[in-house]
């Protein structure tokens, strides 16, 4: 009993006769498990913990018990937030020989998608796993067997807890090396009982993403799960870079729809009072002309001369003039894009552009200032000219957009990642945040160009 001696204080003294700890493990509690392994509650020093031991039908066989020792071995050397900790391997009355594992009180990735988490809680859980498999991999450990139902998600923090490392494998293990694997989030090397190793992990790291981001990452997820592995993410970290760039694409994306919404909304505007203020159209060329004489007849007076109606049709000089413009509009898009396109392109044969944050960034910003230059031809354009003007930008710019693509058909890269570069340790921070507010300049820019939007 906690007994408040005062008004303010709500601390009070504690009976000793209420307050006792074991060293002894009790208070067992038996939770499920579909594995060769008995899982159980415990509670010892006034700490929970769980036990992890062989079910009875296997405490004999030599095998499993390697497996348990395995497990235990491995996670021994793991330390990480996002990793469930194992403490020891002790005998105990009830479980027998048990690992000593932290309790974690969560719910299952499997069990948290089923109450639809935000967007960015799943943002938070796909970087902490990815930073637990980093680390994993770090340590040579891979873990096989990565899925929804190992993936604990604490109720207090919404924090990763990797666990069940009983498939897991190491390069230092030269025995217990066999095949082991949930089908439904299994490399195809495995499938084949072939050699893995970490982008593995990664195969089934994209498995989980396609199930937590169904069309968002799309890229990355169809990256992860490349059948040939050298075709795959060589690392967690180069997929956590992926899946950054693709949020700041994202992030850019909706800069220029409201830019092309304001430009309809503009253009909704002005045409009532643009046609208003057109000049009226020139007169029209007669289409009756005075035919020649005809010959005249010998003994017969001449036939006078009478008008016809020519049945040709023709070009009026008005018409004339539109045609020119239109294809003078377009013809000087065609050159502004090349101007633009061609300084960027051999910045990149020079070495000035060598990562894909500095061409994206770059190419992004052409985009945009070639979307703000479509829409002053359009504007200068009669009426009944700018649809058809703007399908033939349309062709340019499509033109422009698949000729100047730095992802390659197999779903790969052509440029290096500045961001693995600096994560790697093969550029400086120094020069990390140089190159990287580069980038973030053009963001902004993109951003001062919608305010220049002609009205």
């Amino acid at each position: 009993m906690i007994d408040s001696t005062d008004d303010i204080s709500t601390s009070g003294r504690i009976e000793p006769a209420q307050y006792h700890v074991s060293e002894r493990f009790s208070g067992h509690s038996e939770l499920p498990s579909k594995s060769y392994c008995r899982l159980c509650k415990v509670q010892r020093y006034g700490k929970w913990f769980v036990l992890k031991s062989l079910k009875a039908e296997y405490t004999s066989d030599p095998v499993y018990n390697g497996l348990l020792d395995k497990e235990y071995q491995l996670m021994m050397q793991l330390n990480h937030p996002n990793v469930v900790r194992v403490y020891g391997m002790e005998e105990d009355a009830v479980m027998g020989r048990s690992i000593v594992m932290e309790w974690v009180d969560g719910l299952t990735l499997e069990e948290l998608m089923q109450e639809k988490p935000s967007i960015e809680l799943r943002r938070t859980i796909c970087r902490q796993i990815l930073d637990a498999l980093a680390y994993c991999h770090a340590q040579q450990i891979i873990h096989r067997d990565l899925k929804p139902s190992n993936i604990l998600i604490t109720r207090n923090g919404n924090n990763v807890k990797i666990i069940d490392f009983g498939l897991s494998d190491s390069d230092v293990f030269a025995v217990l090396k066999e095949p082991a694997y949930t089908k439904a989030y299994a490399a195809p090397e495995q499938l084949a009982g072939e050699e893995l190793d970490c982008r593995t992990d990664l195969y089934a790291f994209g498995r989980i993403l396609n199930q937590l981001f169904p069309s968002r990452y799309r890229r990355v997820v169809r990256k992860c799960l490349q059948p040939q592995r050298d075709r795959r993410y060589g690392s967690a970290a180069e997929v956590e870079a992926a899946m950054t760039a693709c949020e700041r694409q994202r992030r850019i994306l909706p800069w220029v729809v409201l830019a092309l919404a304001v430009v309809g909304m503009l253009l909704a505007a002005i045409l009532p009072w643009m046609r208003f203020q057109e000049k009226p159209a020139p007169p029209e060329v007669p289409t009756e002309m005075k035919s020649p004489a005809l010959p005249q007849t010998v003994g017969k007076e001449q036939t006078p001369t009478t008008s016809v109606t020519v049945e040709q049709p023709i070009l009026l000089k008005g018409e004339e003039a539109k045609t020119k413009a239109l294809d003078a509009a377009v013809a000087r898009l065609r050159f502004e894009m090349d101007s633009m396109f061609k300084p960027l392109e051999k910045a990149k044969r020079d070495g000035k552009i060598q990562y894909r944050e500095q061409y994206e960034s770059r190419k992004s910003l052409i985009f945009c200032k070639s979307s703000l230059r479509i829409a002053q031809l359009k504007a200068q354009l009669p009426l009944e000219q700018r649809s058809t003007f703007q399908e033939l930008a349309n062709s340019v710019w499509n033109g422009h957009y698949n000729s100047h693509s730095i992802m390659a058909d197999d779903g790969t890269f052509t440029m290096p990642s500045l961001h693995d570069y600096y994560t790697q340790g093969k550029i400086s921070k120094a020069v990390f945040d140089s190159l990287n507010k580069e980038c973030l300049d053009d963001v902004y820019e993109v951003a001062r160009l919608h305010k220049e939007w002609p009205n």
